[in-house]
Parts: C-alpha cells; structure tokens; sequence
C-alpha cells in the first residue's frame, strides 16, 4: 500500500518504493513479542479459508482498539463470505473487506451520531512486520484503520535493505530478527502490528501463491473465501 493508486484502492503491494523510515527512538528499547510463545490462556483465533485454516493469536494489550475491532467483528460473522481480495506473492494476503473491492469495509467503531469511523494507529516497537504478522490494513493516511487486515508472507528481507537497515540505525536485534525470521520492515509504523500466525503459514503462503487475474492484478483468479472465523477465548 505504498503507490497512490494502491493507497486510494485500500489495496497492499510492494509499491514503488522499498524505502524503509529512520528508526523511532522509541524502538531502542524493545522486546519481539511474536517470538515469545504463547501464553496457554491466550485468546486465539481460526480463520476457516477455502484453501485451509490459519491460526493467529493477539496482543492486545500493545494494540487493544485493532485486537477488539477484529474479535468483536469476527465473533459477529462480518468476515464470512468474505474474499482474500489482493495477494502478492511470496509477499502478503489481504482480506477483510466485505465489498470485495478492496475500498470498503468498516470498523466497530462509531462517532456520536453511531456513524461507523476508522480508528487510530497502534504502533508498537515490540511489534514489528516480521514474517507471519497479522497487521491493519489502511488508507495511507494516519488512523484510517477499518476492517481490512492483511498477513505478511515475505520469507527473505534481502540484503540490500538488511543493509539499509544497519544504515538507519534500526538494532540489530531487530534486523537480525528480519534476516532470520524475514518479514516487510518498509511497513514498520505505517501498519498496526495486532497478531500474529500461529499455524498455517504453509496455508498463507498457498494463498499468496495464487494465480490472479492478471499481471497486474492482485485479485485471486478464483475466489479464495474466509468461510468463518472461530474465535477460542482464553479461559
């Protein structure tokens, strides 16, 4: 979600540019937390796609108005029938909008006349876009946060921007993290970082694999459908 065009669509690509931010002071002191197991009463969620199941879990206590928006939406069936509307290969699935257009979709969030509005950014330095992160999906523009959620595909960071990430000054516990995990550091603070996959990366990566509908089109050539969410709460 980096070209204009993708920003105005609500659509994430690899863009145009692979340019990555100065590191915020903030994300000197930080800790992984994807890398960290899962406590055994976190809550948890299944996504039931056509293609297979793929299991995230949630950090809500580094981003509780994404964490909420998603289980309350999810728990509400609003992502049923829902399609995987923009894949990149080896990169990142993207779904979350009911229009299936990549422009729509709305958040639990309302104003004081009950009209639905997007929500704020939550970025957290313990929660970069390693491999497997499940991350908000917005507009391009601060607190433009809705429905769309997308999960990151990318095995192999490279090392041309491993390399400009030592230049940036980012910790190298961080891009060691990129270069052994993988993972899309050009979208640190620019996405909000809610979850992450558990199970089914193999599944993520077959959707993302997907034939489209054409060269330049991030739209699966055949429907890939979120069937239901099922959301196992922590006891």
């Amino acid at each position: 979600m980096i070209g204009d065009s993708e920003i105005i669509s609500g659509t994430l690509s690899e863009g145009e540019s692979e340019q990555v931010s100065p590191v915020p002071e903030a994300q000197i002191d930080f800790e992984l937390l994807q890398l960290i197991d899962p406590a055994e009463n976190e809550t948890t969620a299944v996504i039931k796609t056509t293609a297979g199941e793929i299991t995230v879990r949630f950090f809500p206590e580094e981003a509780p108005l994404a964490v909420e928006n998603f289980l309350t939406l999810a728990e509400s069936g609003y992502y049923n029938g829902v399609i995987i509307h923009h894949v990149v290969a080896d990169f990142l699935i993207q779904s979350g909008d009911p229009t299936g257009t990549g422009s729509g979709g709305q958040s639990i969030y309302t104003d004081s006349n009950d009209i639905p509005v997007t929500f704020a950014d939550e970025f957290s330095p313990n929660l970069p876009h390693l491999y497997g992160a499940l991350a908000m999906a917005n507009k391009g523009i601060p607190d433009s946060n809705g429905s769309q959620f997308f999960i990151v595909a990318q095995k192999d960071v490279g090392s041309d921007a491993l390399a400009q990430l030592a230049e940036l000054g980012y910790p190298e516990k961080l891009i060691e993290a990129y270069a052994l995990y993988g993972g899309i550091p050009q979208f640190d603070y620019r996405y909000t970082v809610f979850g992450a996959v558990t199970e089914g990366m193999d599944v993520v990566t077959e959707i993302s694999l997907a034939m489209t509908e054409g060269a330049s089109s991030g739209r699966p050539a055949q429907d890939i459908v979120i069937e239901s969410i099922e959301i196992i709460k922590a006891e």
